[in-house]
């Protein structure tokens, strides 16, 4: 049974503001373009009910620049308050939202982004995951938490996909067994053949391709996507080869604080490893070849101010080899590719750190060969004030982590 949803609940379309009636905003004092009054109570705080830490900007707005991918006249904000997640918890997007373990009320909304892809929003006073607490989020869309104060992780907060956990980062596809088949996503891996294994998947660098007993392999996904992260989507599979499906994409998060973003703690959004090669065969020239890695997926991190000491991660999955793929780790290392035995090629490595492009996979004599690695994902950081980036950021700030003024 799913834990109750301590806090407001509602599906947004484009056209429409959330509020707890039917049809509309209640008698709050915001009319129903979404647009809080000019009134202001004796209290000090708006009829909309945003909370006093709020800074209204000249446009009435509540934040002091507008967040990327959301419209704040289409969110509710109406009781929200502060969320401290104490435990281990889960955060799920799409089928109405939960934002687990939160010790406070929220609100919710689900939104169509310009690329038709929903993006799941949780709106909240501000957020705290403490050191120890590990907040793992997966579902059908991409995830945005808007804070009208401050977001702080000094815990981690994991957007990736895991093989031995059997989880899909928000907004990425889980990819299905079916054999020789390009991955999903835009930057998809090509699926191997009886005499190649398939690429990796590509997002900001391209995938790594698969390796092929002779010929031309299989292509690893292209490079797809823009530094903005506008619209917010997740990466692209690895190809699937002969065994098991290539390696998920890490999934989509976005982080907008209306005050300051201060990670100390980890944010993850990598791939999976693609599935390790199969038999063999000499005589028919036809072998079990192995799958693609992930990319990396997308990460969002918009504030006032923001200040790193902590780990941002968007690496790509290592490929299949003679064992499974590595997952990507929340560090500047590569995702190794399956190892190599008697009959089994190794794998590629994912990408990480300077290297934006999945490795291509390996070939020996006799043997299956190597899945392509995964490329490295995208993270983009927003801020009104110079940022504070101290700790590790992989991809490195350059091509794939990007910079930008609010």
């Amino acid at each position: 049974m799913r834990p109750f949803n301590t806090g407001f609940s509602c599906i947004c379309a484009l056209t429409l503001a959330c509020g707890p009636g039917l049809g509309g905003t209640p008698d709050s004092g915001t009319p129903d373009s979404g647009t809080p009054d000019s009134g202001t109570p004796d209290s000090g705080m708006p009829d909309s009910g945003m909370p006093d830490s709020a800074t209204p900007d000249s446009g009435g707005g509540l934040c002091s620049y507008t967040p990327s991918n959301v419209d704040l006249s289409k969110l509710d904000f109406t009781g929200v308050e502060d969320i401290l997640i104490s435990h281990d918890a889960s955060i799920e997007t799409g089928n109405g939202g939960l934002l687990g373990g939160a010790s406070g009320k929220y609100t919710y909304a689900e939104i169509m982004q310009s690329n038709g892809l929903p993006i799941s929003v949780f709106v909240v006073k501000s957020l705290t995951i403490p050191a120890g607490v590990t907040v793992t989020a997966s579902g059908p869309d991409a995830l945005a938490i808007v804070g009208l104060g401050d977001i702080t992780i000094d815990g981690k907060l994991v957007g990736a996909s895991v093989v031995s956990l059997a989880i899909t980062g928000p907004g990425a596809i889980h990819q299905s067994g079916n054999t020789n088949a390009q991955g999903s996503g835009i930057g998809g891996g090509t699926g191997g053949s009886g005499g190649s294994s398939a690429g990796g998947g590509g997002y900001c660098g391209a995938g790594g391709d698969g390796a092929a007993l002779s010929g031309a392999g299989s292509k690893g996904g292209a490079s797809w996507g823009n530094a903005t992260l506008v619209p917010l989507a997740a990466g692209s599979n690895g190809g699937t080869g002969g065994v098991g499906p290539g390696g998920d994409a890490g999934g989509a998060i976005q982080l907008s604080a209306c005050g300051a973003v201060k990670i100390t703690g980890v944010v993850n959004v990598g791939a999976e490893g693609g599935v390790g090669s199969g038999v063999y065969d000499s005589q028919n020239v036809i072998s079990q070849q192995a799958s693609g890695g992930g990319s990396g997926g997308s990460l969002l991190i918009e504030g006032v101010s923001v200040d790193l000491s902590g780990t941002l991660a968007a690496n790509g999955g290592g490929g299949g080899g003679g064992t499974h793929g590595s997952d990507a780790t929340a560090d500047a290392q590569p995702a190794p590719g399956g190892t190599t035995d008697t009959q089994k090629a190794a794998g590629g490595d994912g990408a990480a750190g300077a290297t934006i492009d999945g490795q291509a996979g390996k070939t020996q004599a006799a043997s299956t060969s190597g899945g392509g690695g995964g490329a490295a994902g995208r993270i983009r950081i927003n801020s009104k004030t110079s940022p504070t980036l101290g700790g590790t950021i992989s991809p490195a700030l350059g091509t794939c982590t990007t910079q930008g003024t609010l």
